[in-house]
């Protein structure tokens, strides 16, 4: 299951990508072919590619968020405010990722794996703007530019609640199928027990049973 959760985030990053990079293509093919204006605005331009890969993000159905070099966010998805219930008004250059982990120790060791090995990996609890918590995986990596220079970081995760539920219920259910062969035992042997005192002292033909 856990591998499964890893695939299907992969797959999302992947198709996550693919829009980008056609959307970087399409931009340099319009660019190569179209004059450059003495007065363009490259501050709209600019604008409105963020606005475009903003919307790219917003129809991915898990949480994509991304951080600067001190861990404010400077980017929030629509799936993330549906997971936490934060706005991005709310998040983008206000919060840091501590806020969604339990206790510093926890928060910490997610910044500590990606430092040393480039990403952290595996599931964790997060917990919500209402204070209730909820398992997720987890996958935060180094943001770096052009150079390769880290500026950030970048954290996706996927609410694993309703696969921990299916979990613990196939748990209980083994469980109790497991339990059968002893509870059927111990069956036989209270009736075992019980008709050896019905016959207790009972006389057949001036012989006692039992």
């Amino acid at each position: 299951m856990k591998a499964k959760i890893k695939s299907e985030i992969e797959k999302e990053l992947v198709k996550l990508r693919q829009r980008i990079n056609e959307f970087v293509a399409s931009d340099n093919k319009r660019a190569s072919v179209r004059p450059v204006p003495k007065d363009r605005n490259v501050e709209q331009e600019l604008r409105e590619a963020r606005s475009y890969l903003d919307n790219i993000l917003n129809t991915v159905p898990i949480h994509i968020a991304s951080t600067d070099i001190n861990g404010k966010y400077i980017s929030w998805n629509k799936a993330s405010e549906d997971m936490f219930g934060f706005t991005a008004d709310e998040v983008i250059g206000k919060l840091t990722p501590r806020i969604f982990h339990r206790n510093d120790e926890e928060a910490k060791a997610v910044i500590d794996a990606a430092e040393s090995k480039g990403k952290y990996n595996d599931e964790v609890i997060l917990v919500r703007k209402d204070g209730s918590e909820f398992p997720a995986h987890l996958l935060v990596t180094k943001t770096v530019d052009s150079k390769g220079n880290q500026i950030g970081y970048t954290g996706v995760a996927v609410d694993i609640t309703e696969r921990k539920q299916a979990e613990e219920a196939l748990r209980r259910a083994i469980a109790s199928a497991d339990a059968v062969p002893y509870q059927l035992h111990y069956a036989c042997l209270l009736y075992t027990s019980d008709a050896a005192d019905e016959l207790d002292g009972v006389d057949l033909g001036g012989r006692r049973i039992i």
